[in-house]
């Protein structure tokens, strides 16, 4: 019996037959026979709804207060441990990215019918891996819902099985499983991860001090400095995308930011395709087994870490090359997509919920860069206020500040493509664009009202990666849309200012 036949015989409730060792051995081989992709418009928000809602449509079962992502495209059966608490962080994924409140209320309902089928406590699993993604995806669901019953399940299991995996004696580190025979960075990266999610969850500072803990121990036992490659144990130096992804993302939250962009990089050698364009296609692993959910987990990760490194300029165009080829190879009768992101789909199929999820995942976290050419109100993400025209006045020389949206023309915006990544955004009142007083490159200049000249003061592009806001860069200087000082206050002034990650240069592109 292979071991996809085992995990398909095993019981929902009792530990479940693994394939996570025997795929990390082969996964990262390339698929030779790969398909050129089809010529399409560069990914936009539209297509990434497109992705999550058509997923949705055909693996989401709705109980009412409880759900749960089935398995297999004509089963029944829920996706299992491990791939289920995956697939809720993918619909996390997507709620941050777009706001749904379809997809809130999904969370809670995914959450509940998590505990339905796996019990509350998750110490019957031998393995700890799964524990610990379970509790990332719980203590995220907790971040973006409030609900404190998610955090305490998050907590008690977490602590449970940290007590059972963390050997002090053995110099450290997590077991992979309760038989206590490897120390794998399955484990121990994604257990850093869920220590830290806790630590921003809950203040507790002993939870920072366990992550820190673990990714020190990882990053002695588990990378290799001078190239970046994580191995999936002390004594397998295979690499694979999750593993490079997870380690990334502790990294990035530790602010090991040279260890986090050695590992990127190498990341970036991964995979046997290269696009035309030059990109190279992350590897195609077996969208029925374990590996077909190793691409999402990395793209997650080195998502959230371009962006809060603003290392777009390095990373975005292999990263959106990657999610472009995912969607480009989706099958257009379902819009499913599987893992290997560089041949298409097979037409008719039974399809893998979890060998689809990686494709979802990377159309819901990499920036997609392209907005598209509407009306839209600009919401500030650190005040919740929205860019206006001063006084509502139309002239020339009219300075750009922030007010609660009331629906008013002077705080709608028109942003049109005009080559490239590059827009112009103009007053649905006035007519006249935004635009840097007197094209001025440096920090404070402001932000006001004039007549477009298709100057680049008056051009932006949009950087992404915070969930569903979007950054405007300034063409001419690279400096940011920013509220000046950061301020929550209606009437404060709008200026460009340095790129710094900062929520005050974040807007929501709202439907006006």
């Amino acid at each position: 019996m292979n071991t996809k036949s085992l995990r398909k015989a095993a019981s929902s409730r009792a530990p479940i037959a693994h394939r996570r060792y025997v795929a990390a051995l082969i996964a990262a081989v390339a698929i030779a026979s790969a398909i050129a992709p089809p010529s399409t418009q560069a990914l936009s928000i539209f297509e990434a709804n497109n992705m999550i809602n058509s997923y949705n449509a055909i693996f989401f079962v709705d109980n009412g207060t409880t759900g749960y992502y089935k398995d297999q495209s004509n089963g029944t059966a829920a996706t299992w441990f491990w791939g289920q608490a995956e697939e809720i962080e993918m619909l996390i994924d997507s709620y941050e990215r777009t706001g749904s409140s379809v997809r809130y209320g999904m969370i809670t309902k995914l959450c509940n019918g998590f505990v339905q089928n796996n019990q509350s406590s998750w110490t019957w699993n031998e393995f700890n891996d799964d524990i610990m993604w379970a509790t990332m995806a719980f203590t995220r669901a907790y971040q973006n819902t409030g609900n404190t019953t998610f955090l305490n399940y998050a907590k008690n299991n977490f602590d449970a099985c940290y007590s059972r995996a963390w050997d002090a004696a053995g110099g450290g580190g997590m077991w992979w499983t309760t038989s206590k025979t490897s120390k794998n960075s399955c484990v121990n990266f994604p257990a850093a991860i869920a220590a830290y999610l806790l630590y921003q969850a809950t203040g507790n500072s002993g939870y920072l001090a366990k992550a820190t803990d673990i990714f020190n121990w990882g990053k002695a036992h588990l990378w290799d400095p001078n190239t970046g490659k994580i191995y999936d144990s002390p004594t397998n130096t295979t690499p694979t995308t999750y593993n490079q992804g997870t380690f990334i993302g502790i990294a990035n939250f530790l602010g090991d930011v040279d260890s986090a962009t050695k590992a990127a990089d190498y990341a970036g050698t991964m995979g046997g395709t290269i696009t035309p364009e030059g990109y190279r296609i992350l590897p195609q692993y077996d969208p029925t087994g374990d590996g077909g959910g190793f691409n999402g987990i990395f793209m997650r990760w080195m998502a959230k870490f371009m962006g809060d490194r603003n290392l777009q300029p390095t990373y975005l165009p292999w990263l959106l090359a990657n999610a472009q080829a995912a969607y480009d190879h989706r099958r257009t009768t379902d819009n499913l997509s599987w893992s290997r992101w560089y041949q298409y789909t097979p037409v008719g199929d039974v399809m893998d919920s979890f060998g689809c999820m990686s494709s979802v995942i990377a159309t819901q976290v990499i920036p997609v860069n392209y907005v598209s050419s509407t009306t839209y109100a600009l919401i500030n993400r650190k005040s919740g206020l929205a860019l206006a025209a001063s006084g509502g006045n139309t002239g020339n020389n009219t300075q750009l500040v922030q007010y609660a949206y009331t629906g008013s023309d002077s705080m709608k915006w028109s942003v049109s493509n005009v080559g490239g990544n590059q827009y112009k955004i103009t007053g649905v009142a006035s007519g006249r664009a935004v635009s840097v007083n007197d094209a001025l490159t440096g920090n404070d200049a402001v932000v006001e009202l004039f007549d477009y000249s298709a100057a680049n003061h008056q051009k932006v592009t949009f950087y992404g990666n915070h969930g569903y806001y979007y950054t405007p860069i300034f063409v001419h200087s690279g400096k940011a849309l920013t509220v000046y000082g950061a301020s929550t206050s209606p009437g404060a002034t709008i200026i460009q200012y340095t790129h710094n990650n900062g929520r005050n240069a974040q807007w929501n592109l709202r439907n006006p």
